[in-house]
């Protein structure tokens, strides 16, 4: 792409996000950004969002939320294992339920509706999917509409609660430039040992536990500045949006309108369930619902950031509840099928909406 129309191209994102932080909008950074990219997409029009980029949006935001983390922080996240089980679990079973009034909708078949809902990485599910006859377009397109609607959705909702609703964490004071410095370069390390051990979103989760256990030891302390955190914030928005090519969606427009409605369900679902969690266990509902939203770990952990509320329990509860579905997605799927999990969600689907006789 020449450099003037990479420029233009670019011009537009940043303007969106600079435009949304003078409105105050949550995460205008990588909300602002993610829209304008995804326009621009849709109509055809040139994005220059390389993945380069997207990776070091990855570690930087990896690195930031590692400054905040510490073995007491990160134990105390862990003693609730259980739970972040049990609540990856439930949304494996939420999303199997919707993917199956979804499978019906979109008229696809119900292996690509399950994988196209569930809340894992966007490649791995494709990438599973298609291992188990699914088709891989429709996935990864319900995918990019899934973090795209709760980065839109959940953000603004937590931070238009009552701010005395919300327990915040004590914030930090600015790291200087070498510590800065050598954060970003053991996120660096960690990203490339992680990516050798094969496992997803690399930058993100080797950044991030490089830079954690650097300052579990005392190696590296503070906050990232908010100007870098924001620039990662844009480049993780460019690289949401650019996934909505414009020939995917114009081929799958029916697909795309119910997986908009799928997702959103998926999503107020386990809204509710974070009240319930809230009043069970007594955790404040910001942090509830950041923790069980099915969003992916870099947009959940930044908003945590930026709202200043627990990053270690709500990053570990993502990280567990990713590893759970994209290590067992396909699992799950064979379970659900032997015990008849979808022939009586179909079976109730039928009752209550019959499809129409000719």
């Amino acid at each position: 792409m020449p450099t003037l129309a990479a420029g233009l191209y670019l011009a537009v994102p940043v303007l969106a996000g600079w435009l949304g932080s003078v409105l105050g909008v949550p995460l205008a950074w990588l909300i602002g950004p993610m829209v304008a990219t995804a326009a621009l997409a849709v109509s055809g029009r040139g994005v220059f969002a390389p993945v380069p980029a997207r990776r070091f949006g990855q570690l930087v935001v990896g690195a930031a939320i590692g400054l905040g983390l510490d073995w007491t922080t990160v134990s105390a996240a862990l003693a609730w294992l259980p739970l972040m089980l049990a609540t990856a679990l439930l949304s494996v079973v939420l999303t199997a339920a919707v993917s199956v009034a979804f499978a019906r909708v979109a008229r696809i078949d119900l292996a690509t509706a399950y994988f196209a809902m569930l809340p894992g990485g966007v490649a791995e599910m494709a990438s599973i999917g298609e291992r188990a006859g699914a088709q891989n377009e429709p996935i990864a397109l319900t995918q990019s509409i899934r973090l795209a609607l709760v980065v839109l959705v959940v953000p603004p909702l937590i931070a238009g609660l009552d701010a005395t609703a919300i327990a915040v964490a004590p914030l930090r004071e600015m790291a200087d430039l070498a510590t800065l410095a050598t954060a970003l370069a053991l996120g660096a390390v960690g990203a490339a040992i992680v990516a050798c051990s094969g496992l997803n979103n690399p930058w993100m989760v080797g950044s991030l536990l490089a830079v954690a256990t650097a300052t579990a030891f005392g190696l590296t302390d503070g906050r990232m500045p908010d100007g870098l955190l924001h620039f990662g914030q844009f480049l993780l928005g460019i690289s949401i949006g650019r996934r909505f090519r414009r020939e995917i969606v114009s081929k799958l427009r029916r697909l795309a309108l119910a997986g908009l409605v799928g997702i959103t369900a998926v999503t107020a679902l386990l809204l509710l369930y974070a009240v319930a969690l809230s009043s069970a266990v007594g955790f404040d509902y910001p942090t509830a619902a950041l923790a069980t939203a099915p969003g992916g770990i870099a947009e959940m952990a930044v908003t945590a950031k930026v709202l200043n509320l627990d990053i270690a329990f709500i990053t570990v509860f993502h990280v567990v509840r990713t590893i759970c579905i994209n290590g067992f997605a396909l699992y799950y799927l064979q379970i659900l099928s032997r015990i008849g999990f979808f022939r009586g969600a179909e079976a109730l689907l039928e009752r209550v909406f019959p499809r129409p006789t000719r």
